[in-house]
């Protein structure tokens, strides 16, 4: 006889981990380039926060986080410490 099947851990992670978030505001465009390639990107769970200058700056980022956050547990800051929600983005 086969075992119902029941939820598997792929089952219980949601789609869209909310240590996955990140808020990116590019800067103005101006005229001769067409592309806002520059701004500054913030990791909603950590806080962490940098200007970018090239789209390049950007995925470098995205990428450490996410390969730092992908280490810790999940009630831990990039810090080590218990994480705390951040309410507002600082500039």
């Amino acid at each position: 006889m086969s075992k119902p099947k029941g939820p598997t851990d792929d089952d219980r992670r949601p789609a869209l981990p909310s240590d996955h978030v990140f808020v990116v505001q590019f800067r103005a465009r101006s005229r001769a380039n067409r592309l806002a390639a520059a701004g500054r990107v913030l990791h909603l769970r950590s806080g962490e926060a940098i200007h970018f200058d090239s789209p390049e700056e950007l995925l470098a980022f995205t990428r450490r986080v996410l390969r730092s956050r992908s280490r810790l547990s999940p009630d831990q800051d990039a810090r080590g410490a218990a994480a705390e929600p951040k309410d507002e983005l600082q500039d």
